[in-house]
């Protein structure tokens, strides 16, 4: 889940998202991580272990088998201006009117705390309401689903109640388009029972209501707004609107890596941040709590209702088209199918229009840490190359390295002379492996000469080194060859 602490892979210490990439392609039989639950509120951690589940992936224009569901590390959450621009959001964009500032952090949306970009967009797309409700003397928030009246098993009685309230509300339309919940409730709005779904698949996404809302449960507040009587609340719920919780800090600073974590972890206060999301939907809603504001609510538009010029809105409209021919174009039917349900998903996505970015972590290890990391990695490849975990085919040639150099001059002069002693790094211990064409095995030559006192014949030489030389020439021409085949198929 969101916020989960990751420490070791398949039993080896965690260090990034590039270990999950190993881990596929060296193809582990047993993958599994480990790690902990963190409550960021009591401070607490428990430990897991799960067995990772896979799903394929396009990298490199080959599949691969990437962890299901982990995607992105956290990070600051940080609203800032767009490069070419002073302000931080698209035209027409439904946070610009929040009372949200440049710089601010996101933290904490919708009843959960926010670690990624990709995070805020999968809670703001969730078909889920953020109800407050009363129960007992304790006043809680709760995020229910919220599903088409077409949906859910109405009873005679409870569907012409929900058309008595749509009338009520003043909204016109068809009954079965209208939003509700899974559940009865009063006119007072008070939990009477759960509703069964009519698709067993949602049935399944929604298992256990009961863990949600309660019977004699009262519904205070949709989204953050008070409501009072059944037909304000049908009317609320109608439209989605997404509560959030920034931090205000306008003292940005750089971060060291080797203090990034704890950073993160401390920079909160954890129990303010509790105080002020519990109190959302009361009638004295308190927008402050330190450096911590309750934005006022927003409500999220797709990207066709964004109040783009013609120009921006031709092109952006000329890349989901130019995505979509690509995808067509994919061989696997499933992968295809896939593909294009996803393509659609994003472009009918809410989306907030503003620009966020992670805060600058000033990474800056010594060589000798940097040194120490590509040996490890080359003997991990290496050594599963040998045994049969990992298809050479992974494997760059003389174009793969290339195209990485190219790559790496996009992150700036130092980002290249970076990749450029790591490359140096790997050809000259590959070159020290006890093969007899290469240094390694030269090496390995004289060692047996010095022990036995003697030279090796040439003949004996030509023939352990020639055979080598083949292999050698062989493997160049096939990891060249899959080098532009990747090439060739990431254009057409």
């Amino acid at each position: 889940m969101p916020g989960d602490q990751i420490t070791s892979l398949n039993g080896r210490v965690f260090a990034g998202f590039k270990d999950f990439l190993y881990s596929a392609v060296i193809q582990d039989k047993q993958r599994s991580i480990q790690g902990y639950k963190i409550n960021y509120y009591m401070k607490e951690k428990e430990s897991f272990t799960i067995p990772l589940k896979s799903k394929k992936a396009l990298s490199s224009n080959q599949i691969i088998l990437l962890p299901k569901d982990i995607a992105f590390p956290a990070s600051y959450l940080l609203v800032t201006p767009f490069p070419d621009r002073k302000d931080s959001f698209i035209e027409g964009a439904p946070l610009a009117q929040s009372g949200i500032q440049n710089q601010d952090r996101i933290i904490w949306a919708d009843g959960e705390i926010i670690f990624s970009a990709a995070h805020l967009k999968h809670v703001i797309n969730q078909p889920k309401t953020l109800l407050t409700i009363k129960r007992g003397d304790t006043t809680l928030l709760k995020r229910i689903p919220r599903v088409r009246i077409r949906d859910i098993k109405n009873s005679p009685i409870e569907k012409n109640e929900l058309d008595d309230w749509q009338h009520a509300a003043h909204m016109a339309g068809n009954i079965e388009q209208c939003y509700f919940i899974p559940f009865a409730i009063s006119y007072g709005l008070v939990i009477e029972n759960d509703i069964p779904f009519i698709n067993e698949e949602i049935e399944e996404i929604v298992p256990n209501r009961s863990a949600l809302l309660q019977k004699g449960d009262q519904i205070i507040a949709v989204d953050g707004i008070p409501v009072t009587t059944a037909v304000e609340f049908f009317s609320s719920i109608q439209k989605k609107r997404v509560q959030i919780i920034v931090q205000r800090n306008k003292k940005t600073q750089t971060i060291s890596w080797q203090k990034v974590d704890e950073t993160f972890f401390q920079s909160v206060n954890w129990k303010d941040l509790q105080t002020l999301q519990n109190q959302i939907g009361s009638q004295k809603t308190i927008q402050q709590i330190g450096d911590l504001f309750l934005l006022l609510p927003i409500v999220p538009i797709t990207y066709n209702e964004l109040a783009l010029s013609s120009s921006k809105r031709k092109k952006l409209e000329d890349l989901f088209s130019k995505e979509r021919e690509q995808l067509e174009k994919l061989e696997d039917r499933e992968q295809k199918e896939e593909a294009l349900q996803f393509h659609e998903q994003t472009i009918g996505r809410l989306v907030l229009g503003s620009n966020l970015q992670d805060q600058f972590v000033q990474y800056n290890p010594s060589p000798l840490i940097l040194f120490e990391g590509v040996i490890q990695e080359i003997w991990l490849v290496i050594s599963n190359l040998f045994r049969g975990n990992l298809s050479p085919k992974y494997l760059s040639g003389p174009v793969g390295i290339f195209q990485l150099m190219q790559q790496s001059w996009f992150g700036g002069g130092k980002e290249a002379i970076y990749f450029l002693g790591v490359i140096s790094l790997n050809l000259g211990l590959l070159n020290l492996l006890p093969i007899p064409v290469l240094d390694g095995g030269h090496i390995c030559f004289s060692i047996y000469e010095m022990i036995s006192k003697k030279r090796i014949r040439a003949k004996t030489m030509e023939r352990l080194i020639i055979p080598f030389v083949v292999l050698l020439v062989v493997f160049f021409i096939y990891v060249t060859y899959q080098d532009i085949l990747r090439l060739i198929k990431r254009f057409f």
